[in-house]
């Protein structure tokens, strides 16, 4: 009985607290950037996040922007993509089409503060396939 008890407990460990259990969430994440400013601030912006959520890490991969596409559709058909990546908005259906990248939806949904409402509706249009979100718009340029 002892031992029976004693493996129960683990696997409810093991099942709802995985933090302990095995350690940190790694999320591998692939950029297009070079060494520089934008880089130093996209490092920064991880150490917070990581100092606020201490069970999850970041990796940020990078990739100079003429060698992004081809490694990164490279990764996609090796089956090592990373978990988080950027996809430019002239090629993200196509990922999209393959079933390659993950809808949006059901996360905005569990999410307290980030809702679609925030974002123009044109951008979250632009990011719709099939009924289903697959971007958020991390910047916008201007044009003069």
């Amino acid at each position: 009985m002892r031992r029976f008890l004693s493996g129960l407990v683990c696997l409810v460990l093991m099942l709802f607290i995985p933090g302990l259990v095995f350690g940190k969430t790694v999320l591998n994440w692939f950029a297009p950037m070079s060494a520089g400013p934008e880089l130093d601030i996209w490092q920064e912006l991880i150490k917070e996040y990581e100092k606020e959520h201490p069970d999850i890490e970041v990796k940020l991969s990078v990739e100079p922007w003429n060698d992004y596409w081809t490694k990164i559709a490279t990764m996609f058909a090796g089956g090592q993509h990373p978990d988080l990546c950027w996809m430019h908005y002239s090629r993200w259906k196509d990922y999209a089409e393959l079933g390659a990248i993950m809808p949006l939806d059901s996360f905005l949904a569990k999410d307290k503060e980030l809702k679609k409402s925030v974002f123009p509706r044109v951008l979250i249009e632009m990011f719709t396939n099939k009924g289903k979100l697959y971007e958020i718009l991390k910047a916008t340029g201007v044009l003069l």
